[in-house]
């Protein structure tokens, strides 16, 4: 099948770096105040398209074959150690900083109203939202963030080569650098609903998600694989679930 025009390809993934901010802003923002049947059906139904536009673009529209990853090893262990240096770095601020520093005084009703909006005002409600934001959908953002967006920003001569290179060319890094930003986006409404955007630590925040964005990319380059990325990825959502866990604890059912 001939290859794609250009255009079409940046229009796909233009539409993917912008429409999770633009979920975002529905579902969190927009729809905050209405029954939480609405904030559900809308947060389900946009994950839902989300998460498939990607599948569907590769293997419906440019035809590309679905290869199913073997085990993989490479950079696993590499993403460990960021993780649990993601584990103890957060915890280490938050236990010795932030939690007496009174930053999370206002966050903490907008994040049980939240909650209460998607029906998890209740612990084992909490802790299975944390599992499955842990586990399952950082895996799912690697794919649609690294797999899909990292690669249609990168060079294609540097896609098919099949060999791993300690080095990054120039243009690979730019990929990461974009595909970083469009993750962070809609990370930022998120922040802004629970800190304000008069708050820096909506900033603050925001860019620890974009350089953690990046280091997923970089390890997503060096492993070749999604595997390496999703297990720091894995660590940094179990981090933000830990400390949402001590802050909410007492107050969920």
């Amino acid at each position: 099948m001939p290859a794609l025009p250009h255009r079409a390809n940046l229009i796909a993934v233009l539409f993917a770096m912008t429409y999770p901010t633009l979920l975002t802003w529905v579902y969190f923002t927009l729809l905050k105040d209405s029954p939480s049947t609405w904030q559900q059906a809308a947060f389900g139904i946009g994950k839902v398209i989300q998460f498939a536009f990607p599948a569907v673009w590769v293997f419906c529209i440019q035809r590309r074959p679905l290869a199913l990853p073997q085990l993989p090893t490479r950079g696993l262990g590499l993403a460990l150690l960021i993780g649990i240096a993601q584990l103890i770095a957060g915890l280490a601020v938050y236990y010795f900083w932030l939690k007496s520093s009174g930053v999370f005084t206002a966050p903490v009703q907008e994040m049980l109203a939240k909650l209460r909006g998607f029906g998890l005002d209740w612990r084992a409600g909490f802790v299975a939202l944390a599992i499955g934001y842990s586990l399952v959908h950082s895996w799912l953002e690697e794919y649609y963030w690294r797999w899909f967006v990292l690669n249609e920003l990168r060079p294609r001569e540097e896609l098919s080569d099949a060999t791993s290179s300690a080095t990054i060319s120039a243009a690979t890094w730019r990929a990461i650098a974009i595909s970083s930003v469009a993750f962070m986006a809609h990370h930022v409404l998120v922040l802004a609903g629970y800190f304000r955007w008069d708050s820096p630590w909506t900033y603050i925040l925001s860019l620890c998600v974009g350089s953690g964005g990046a280091i997923f990319g970089w390890l997503y380059v060096r492993s070749r694989s999604i595997y390496a990325p999703w297990l720091a990825h894995a660590c940094a959502d179990a981090v933000i679930f830990l400390i949402g866990y001590d802050l909410l604890g007492s107050q969920l059912k």
